[in-house]
């Protein structure tokens, strides 16, 4: 393995765990905000309207600051049929065709991610009093990182050992 490609997987593997770790903090605190509203609602009988917008909030950035962490990991569901059938050359050009597919999807988020950022500042939610492009945010945020795990995953020889090791595991 090259030196830049060693610099990568390092750098990947910080912004891996702070994207593992603000996710379970944006669990973390959806989970403390929906006990809130449920003792607020059912409890004390004074229905809080905050809690619901921040829950929604924190829900939004969990899935996509997740979706990073479970593209590196490779925890999607996938159909690996071909994969398994394949060795060698032919397993390195369907790895890096799956490669390209995602990132064309995951540059599709982030372009048009952006776009609802910018359309969403003037968008303010009525509740907290902030512009929902802070939600919006999360999209292409969380397609940045998802790409970046994608490159990392393809890069990583631990991951192509693991794959390759997997359907074995399965039998």
């Amino acid at each position: 393995m090259n030196i830049a490609t060693r610099v990568i997987l390092r750098a990947d593997a910080v912004v891996t765990r702070v994207a593992t770790a603000a996710a379970c903090a944006a669990l973390s605190g959806a989970l403390v905000l929906a006990f809130i509203q449920v003792v607020m609602r059912y409890v004390v009988n004074r229905p809080t309207a905050w809690t619901d917008s921040l829950l929604q909030l924190l829900i939004v950035w969990m899935v996509y600051l997740g979706l990073a962490v479970t593209f590196r990991t490779g925890a999607l569901v996938s159909v690996d049929l071909l994969l398994q059938a394949t060795r060698g050359v032919v397993r390195r050009v369907l790895e890096s065709l799956v490669l390209v597919l995602c990132l064309v999807l995951l540059g599709h988020m982030v372009w048009y991610g952006s776009a609802m950022v910018g359309r969403g500042v003037s968008n303010i939610n009525p509740v907290l009093g902030f512009a929902m492009s802070w939600a919006y945010l999360a999209i292409p945020v969380g397609g940045a990182l998802a790409a970046r795990a994608v490159v990392a995953r393809f890069l990583d020889p631990q991951a192509r050992e693991g794959a390759a090791a997997a359907p074995a595991a399965s039998e």
